[in-house]
């Protein structure tokens, strides 16, 4: 099967998804879940965050993660993905910021990378890939067989807790909209713009 292919396998469930609840993991196994808003060019699936969120911490210590597509406020509506979240630089990160705002015309083109600007953030680009030796290590370790249907929350390794996502937020985009970044100067609590996916930078966690 050649790469493409492979990707297009991988992603099927979360293709035609604007959101998905992307869960890393802390240094201690403890899974946490944070929806962000994905966008494809081809067979690349992006995803974008800042560098002072904690899931880009948390992706410092540990690629791995799991995608499920999701409403705007994180909640699952279809199976999980094994993947890895890849850090891109140079010129590939002008690839997935313009696929983000062509997929997202309003947040991911003018709301999200305004509030970057506006609070002094560095925007990191990811790429996800599909990890199908992971994938296929938690069907083994699984006693319930097959990754569950459409609407079950993504499952998490041995020992770890389920993702919870805070109400209303969406990483990798600005801190404060209501889900998709919280917290441009002067929004209060809950107000536009507030997201970025980790308490008060919610928009900002978006992407």
């Amino acid at each position: 099967m050649r790469k493409g292919h492979a990707m297009n396998a991988a992603f099927a469930s979360v293709k035609n998804a604007k959101t998905i609840l992307l869960t890393t993991y802390k240094r201690d196994g403890t899974a946490v879940g944070t929806p962000v808003s994905i966008a494809f060019d081809g067979d690349r699936a992006f995803f974008r965050s800042y560098d002072k969120a904690w899931k880009t911490r948390r992706l410092r210590h540990n690629s791995r993660v799991q995608v499920a597509p999701s409403t705007f406020r994180g909640k699952p509506t279809g199976p999980a993905i094994q993947a890895r979240a890849t850090l891109l630089e140079g010129e590939q990160t002008g690839i997935a910021a313009r696929a983000l705002a062509r997929r997202h015309r309003v947040l991911q083109a003018i709301v999200v990378p305004t509030a970057h600007r506006l609070m002094r953030y560095r925007t990191m680009h990811y790429e996800l890939r599909p990890d199908p030796r992971r994938a296929a290590d938690s069907e083994l370790r699984s006693p319930a067989g097959p990754s569950s249907g459409a609407g079950s929350p993504p499952r998490s390794p041995p020992g770890s807790f389920s993702p919870k996502p805070g109400p209303g937020r969406v990483s990798g985009e600005l801190p404060g909209v209501a889900g998709h970044g919280r917290g441009l100067p002067g929004a209060g609590r809950g107000a536009w713009p507030s997201g970025g996916g980790e308490g008060d930078r919610a928009v900002a966690g978006r992407g």
